[in-house]
């Protein structure tokens, strides 16, 4: 009688390198027999489950099903500095077993998932795992916003090389902040765990107009207004006094005279042509409107909602758009138009007539790329931001930001819990080059790191019961390493060469934290948002 081997359970989740347990049970009839292998894709080596190695040359597992419990056990795969395919081959015995009928599940990409899918229309079965080399998390501070006191500061990283998987420990990690002579920082306050974000970045194409939105009253002012037109227009061509390069570009509204502005939304009339003949003063209208001589045109640049981008795949709600085209405050958000009901009455209520999600899987061919096992998927669709963003935006390439556990965990294969950060300053330190005597006016030997109005400073011989605050740097050129003046809020009397030392501001800050990587796949780079909690400038300012 044909014995019927029902299911092959086998965790198939990514090995780390440093090698994992894979449990497996394999459920069927009682007296079904079979043999059990793996071995390394494309190579002849093979797992011996007597050694818990690789070895050269078959080796295998023979078992049977001896109890409604089925048989259970597990691989010890050892680690590795080499990324892995491993295929598992589960062989019925043809002597009297079978596997149970073939399901098939695919991919998205259309591929056959053998992981998922169960059975098989043949003796032998197959699974695949992928063992992968250790994961490089790269913790990077930085100044988005490229503030005065960040221009050429150095900004050092810390780098942790981990492998995938849960661990119990947490790893420190240290980053500074330094800034060039003739600038300071100052800790506006502490920084945690929300100030970390990843990026990942896209191509942006080309805007996707959503029904009913008006791409010209998205609350943006006109590009340019009150330019002339040289003669008088009665075709689609029109020649204006001024430069076409500066002033308008394709897409844009024109208005100017009533026609025109009687033309709203999707009649507009708008820029469809540039530089025509060659001529930079003349562009082309999308219809036929009568303009007199030396009118004067306003333009004004679409704006929209919804756009096409090269790949929807770690993308979620929430992540910030970050790019120089880009309209401030702007995230990935869906799309809701509401109209109001029943307006002036008890049962006045805004009711949706418009609901687009924030992210839209639109051409249905996923493309699946590995770099060290570690797989990749891309699909092309539509990404929705709350604010609408200029035409200018098309074909950038642009960031967006992920903030928070949850959310860096969604956009990336990472699973991190931050805790125990903390910024310190590294206390400036200088000495008198002369003697003060009850005078606000205090020559120093350097007086890099000191920022005005929020340095305090302290001396043996400073008065007490108040703060001493630095309210003036002066005699000194900004970046060069040259003597200086500073001006105290109180008279003091100091000692020629008394050593002075500054809080509040320096050059140089130093970040410290822990951090716990739960789950870890591929390379990273986790970035410390410096703008959320330091302010840079000057130290004249």
């Amino acid at each position: 009688m044909i014995k019927i081997i029902k299911d092959f359970n086998i965790n198939t989740d990514t090995i780390p390198s440093v090698g994992a347990f894979v449990n497996f049970i394999i459920t069927g009839d009682e007296g079904a027999k079979f043999r059990l292998s793996a071995n390394i894709r494309a190579t002849e080596q093979y797992y011996s489950f007597a050694k818990k190695e690789w070895v050269l040359g078959p080796s295998y597992l023979n078992g049977e099903i001896k109890n409604i419990n089925g048989f259970s056990g597990a691989f010890d795969f050892p680690s590795t500095t080499t990324a892995y395919d491993i295929d598992i081959f589960l062989l019925a015995d043809a002597s009297n077993t079978e596997h149970a009928a073939y399901v098939e599940v695919l991919k998205q990409d259309g591929s056959i998932d053998v992981n998922s899918s169960s059975g098989s229309d043949s003796l032998m079965l197959i699974k695949h795992i992928v063992q992968v080399v250790p994961s490089t998390l790269t913790i990077s501070p930085i100044s988005k916003s490229t503030a005065t006191g960040f221009a050429g500061a150095t900004l050092s990283s810390d780098t942790i090389v981990s492998s995938t998987g849960s661990y119990g420990s947490k790893i420190p990690f240290t980053l500074t902040a330094t800034a060039v002579p003739g600038l300071a920082l100052r800790i506006e306050e502490q920084p945690d765990e929300l100030d970390f974000y990843v990026k990942t970045t896209r191509q942006i194409n080309d805007p996707v107009i959503i029904n009913g939105e008006d791409p010209f009253d998205n609350g943006q002012t006109a590009r340019s207004t009150g330019k002339v037109v040289d003669g008088a227009v009665s075709t689609a061509n029109v020649t204006m006094d001024d430069d076409v390069s500066t002033f308008w570009a394709v897409g844009d509204r024109v208005t100017g005279n009533a026609v025109l502005d009687a033309k709203t939304g999707v009649n507009a009339v708008t820029i469809t042509a540039i530089n025509v003949g060659s001529n930079p003063k003349v562009f082309t209208m999308s219809e036929v409107v009568a303009i007199d001589d030396g009118e004067t045109l306003d333009f004004t640049e679409p704006y929209y909602h919804r756009w096409g981008i090269e790949n929807t795949v770690d993308l979620s709600e929430g992540a910030t758009l970050f790019d120089t085209q880009a309209t401030a405050g702007s995230f990935v958000s869906p799309y809701r138009r509401f109209t109001t009901i029943f307006e002036g009455t008890d049962q006045e209520q805004d009711l949706a007539t418009v609901e687009l999600p924030a992210i839209t899987d639109s051409s249905g061919v996923y493309v699946y790329t590995y770099t060290g096992k570690v797989p990749s998927i891309t699909t092309t669709g539509q990404v929705i931001f709350n604010k609408a963003q200029r035409k200018a935006l098309t074909n950038e390439t642009v960031d967006f930001l992920t903030y928070s556990r949850d959310a860096i965990r969604n956009n990336s294969k990472y699973d991190i819990e931050i805790s125990d950060v903390k910024a310190v300053i590294a206390k400036p330190r200088t000495t008198t080059t002369a003697a003060v005597v009850n005078s606000t006016s205090v020559p120093v030997a350097l007086g890099h790191g000191v920022m005005t109005n929020y340095s305090l400073v302290d001396s043996v011989n400073i008065s007490t019961g108040a703060d001493v605050r630095v309210t003036g740097v002066s005699s000194y050129s900004s970046g060069s390493p040259t003597t200086a003046t500073l001006t105290l809020s109180s008279a003091q009397t100091l000692e020629n060469g008394e050593i002075l030392i500054f809080d509040n501001a320096a050059r140089s800050i130093t970040i410290t934290g822990n951090i716990k990587i739960k789950e870890a796949l591929g390379d990273l780079t986790l970035f410390l948002d410096l703008d959320n909690f330091i302010i840079g400038t000057s130290e004249t300012t």
